[in-house]
This record gives structure tokens, C-alpha cells and sequence, in this order.
């Protein structure tokens, strides 16, 4: 099945709803992008995408060298994250959850390094400000591969930049006596 290019088709949320630029709404226009620039429908729809493959690598990148306060700023105010069998609501909840995963990784505890790999990004734009996702990912450590799964995400748009609003991680198995496995729950 062709995946839909909310840009171009009729039913789409440029037809329903006029553009914030020139309130234009006739097909194929520019629309309006952050900070007043002007691009096509297609270009939006490729500089959502792009900007929502660097959200998922900087998630893993700063998750995986401890810098939980960049990870934490990926996340929408309200967002949820669902893992280990619990559901986070909200940044300071998020935030709380980060905080334990420090205190059982610090130094000297669990691998001497770890590095989450995604890859078959699925990217649906939705609208200029809503979009949805799932990848799958596969963490190596010093060890050798210790736990793979699968991230379904919402997207959501917010003074430019692309946060999660939702992000679903689940693990579809871990390398036993692995870094995986003993962070688990």
C-alpha cells in the first residue's frame, strides 16, 4: 500500500484548514515553515521526516552516553513514555524514571558502554504538526548483542522542533545474564 502524503491529498488538513501564512488553500502552495520561510507541501513533509529521524537518534545517542537531561528535552511537556511495564506521564515523571536508570548504570556498574542502533524507520506525517512512527533497535555493548525490540512513537510539533508525545518501547528479548536483562524490572 502507498503510504499517504498528507501534503498533497485532498482530504488532507490543508484542504479542511487555511494555511497560517497567506490563507491560501488551494493544492500544490507553499506553506508556511518555522521562522517564515516559505517551502513547498513535499519539502515540509521531507524536513518533517528528517527532523524526526534526528529526534530517535539523539534519544538513543544521549541515553546512551548519560546525558539525561538532553534525552529528557525530546519529550513534549505532557508526553507519555511507556517501558518496563510502566506508564510515565508527563516530563517530571519521565525525569524521575531517568534518574533511576543512572543509579543502576553509573560507573562501574552494568556495561562499559552501550550503543542503541535503530533502524526501518516508519515515518507517517500526519499533518504539519502531528506524526507517528515505529523503528526497530538493537543494543550492543561490550558484550557483544544484548537486547533488541521495537519503539512505536507520536510525534508532535512544538515551536519548531519535533518532540515525542508518546513513545511505546518494547523489548522483544535480551541475551541472558546481559545489560538488558538486568535492567529489567
Amino acid at each position: 500500500m502507498r503510504a499517504a502524503n498528507w501534503a498533497t491529498r485532498s482530504s488532507s488538513w490543508r484542504s479542511r484548514e487555511r494555511s497560517p501564512c497567506d490563507g491560501s488553500t488551494r493544492r500544490g502552495e507553499t506553506l508556511c515553515a518555522t521562522r517564515g520561510a516559505h517551502l513547498s507541501a513535499g519539502a515540509l513533509e521531507l524536513a518533517a521526516r528528517e527532523s524526526i529521524r534526528d529526534l530517535v537518534a539523539r534519544y538513543n545517542a544521549n541515553g546512551d552516553s548519560g546525558r539525561f537531561d538532553a534525552m529528557l528535552a525530546l519529550f513534549a511537556e505532557d508526553a507519555t513514555l511507556e517501558l518496563e511495564g510502566e506508564t510515565l506521564h508527563g516530563r517530571a515523571a519521565i525525569r524521575a524514571f531517568f534518574e533511576r536508570v543512572a543509579e543502576r548504570t553509573g560507573p562501574g556498574r552494568g556495561a562499559a558502554f552501550v550503543r542503541h542502533l535503530t533502524s526501518t524507520h516508519q515515518i507517517d506525517v500526519l499533518s504539519e504538526r502531528e506524526a507517528r512512527g515505529r523503528c526497530y533497535y538493537a543494543v550492543l555493548t561490550d558484550r557483544g548483542l544484548d537486547h533488541w525490540g521495537c519503539y512505536v512513537d507520536e510525534y508532535r510539533q512544538l515551536d519548531g522542533r519535533w518532540l515525542f508525545q508518546r513513545r511505546k518501547v518494547t523489548v522483544d528479548a535480551a541475551m541472558p545474564g546481559g545489560w538488558g536483562a538486568t535492567q529489567q524490572r
